[in-house]
C-alpha cells in the first residue's frame, strides 16, 4: 500500500461497507497489537494476516482483489479419530509463510473431515472457493475411490461433488476442492455458518495424506501457494 491516503480510502470507503472489517477486528488476539488508529500500518498488517478466534483461524486481506482471505488451521476441523495415534500423528509443519501442526494419516478406512466458519468473516457479493490444503508423503496409498466433498451454505443450500486424488502426486501440497459458494448482501451482523466436509468410507486403508489447514480465498485470486514439501520438525 502506497500512502496514508491510499489506506484510508481502501478501509473506510470499502472495508467498512463489504468486509466488516470492525466486525473481524473484534475477534482479533492480539488486539493491543492492531496497528490503531493510522490506516497505512493496520492495511499492511491485514495484508500480511492477523490472527482471529484463539490462534484457529488465520484472517488477511487481499489487497490487489480487496476481499477477505482465510487460513482454517487444523486443529478447529473436527477429523474422525484425529487424536488416536493408531490412526493420526500430529507433526509441526513450517515452510515460508506459516508454521501450523497438521495431522498425517497413518491408516484408516472411515476419512471424515468437517468444518465450519462464520460467512461475515469474507466480502460480501463474492464467489468463494473453499478447499483443503494437503499434501501426499511416499507411503500414499488406499485412494482409489473418489472422495465425497459437500458444502453447506447458511440458507441451508448443500452443494455434493467427488473429487478423485489416486492421480495426485506425491511430496507437493495442493487443493483438494469442497465447493464454491456466494456470500450474500445481509450485512456484518449476520451469524450464518458454512459447514463443509470430506469423506470417503470403503474398506480401503487409505495412508500419507497430510492436512495443513482449510483455505478460504475468492474465486479470482491465487490458489496454493506451498508447492513442495515443508520442512518437518
Amino acid at each position: 500500500m502506497g500512502s496514508e491516503e491510499e489506506a484510508k480510502k481502501l478501509l473506510v470507503n470499502k472495508l467498512v461497507y463489504n468486509n466488516c472489517l470492525e466486525s473481524i477486528l473484534a475477534l482479533a488476539d492480539d488486539k493491543a497489537a492492531l496497528k490503531l488508529p493510522v490506516f497505512l500500518p493496520l492495511c499492511d498488517q491485514l495484508a500480511g494476516g492477523i490472527s482471529l478466534c484463539g490462534g484457529t483461524i488465520k484472517f488477511r486481506l487481499n489487497i490487489a482483489t480487496n476481499t477477505n482471505r482465510l487460513f482454517i488451521l487444523p486443529k478447529i476441523l473436527t477429523i474422525y479419530r484425529v487424536n488416536d495415534p493408531r490412526y493420526w500423528t500430529w507433526i509441526h509443519i513450517t515452510d515460508h509463510i506459516t508454521a501450523v501442526d497438521g495431522p498425517k494419516l497413518i491408516s484408516i478406512t472411515k476419512l471424515d473431515i468437517r468444518g465450519k466458519f462464520s460467512s461475515r468473516l469474507l466480502t460480501q457479493n463474492t464467489i468463494y472457493v473453499c478447499a483443503l490444503l494437503v499434501i501426499f508423503y511416499e507411503d500414499k496409498s488406499g485412494w482409489e475411490t473418489p472422495v465425497n466433498v459437500s458444502l453447506t451454505t447458511p440458507d441451508g443450500k448443500t452443494v455434493t461433488n467427488q473429487v478423485s486424488l489416486e492421480r495426485k502426486p506425491i511430496g507437493m501440497f495442493f487443493e483438494l476442492p469442497v465447493g464454491e459458494f456466494t456470500v450474500n448482501n445481509k450485512g456484518c451482523e449476520d451469524t450464518g455458518l458454512v459447514q463443509f466436509a470430506v469423506t470417503e468410507y470403503s474398506n480401503h486403508e487409505k495412508r500419507g495424506l497430510l492436512i495443513k489447514g482449510c483455505l478460504v480465498r475468492a474465486k479470482f485470486s491465487n490458489g496454493c501457494t506451498t508447492p513442495t514439501v515443508p520442512s518437518l520438525a
